[in-house]
């Protein structure tokens, strides 16, 4: 197995991880909210990082048929890896912070409040304040 499928099979199984967490999460969200409907990031989240993970074990298995040299195999994974990495995480932040229903609306915005010192009070406030 190359690095390239090592990596790409164990940041699939970080993803679908995370998803399964993030799952747990809407799914406490919706069973607590008046609408029954978790905020639009926890959502995105959650979907996101199920299909990130699939997709994270298609590219494996494109490394391991591909004709190109292992290290350009290794670079592009983690490229593509890194990008979806950031992008979960990014909607885990917009999901606990829930300041946003569009992270791309301007004026581009993180929030009232530092991330290192966020209350977890937020983390079970299943209002979506967008």
């Amino acid at each position: 197995m190359t690095l390239a499928e090592k990596l790409c099979l164990t940041a699939a199984f970080i993803f679908f991880m995370t998803g399964l967490l993030t799952g747990i999460w809407k799914y406490w969200c919706m069973a607590n909210s008046p609408k029954a409907a978790a905020p639009r990031y926890v959502d995105i989240a959650h979907r996101s990082s199920l299909m990130y993970s699939f997709a994270a074990v298609l590219l494996g298995w494109f490394a391991s048929h591909s004709v190109y040299p292992e290290w350009l195999n290794t670079l592009g994974a983690l490229c593509a890896l890194g990008f979806f990495a950031l992008a979960i995480g990014t909607y885990i932040i917009h999901g606990v912070l829930r300041d946003t229903s569009n992270q791309l609306r301007k004026p581009h915005r993180l929030g009232g409040h530092d991330i290192a010192v966020l209350d977890d009070s937020r983390l079970y406030d299943c209002s979506d304040s967008s």
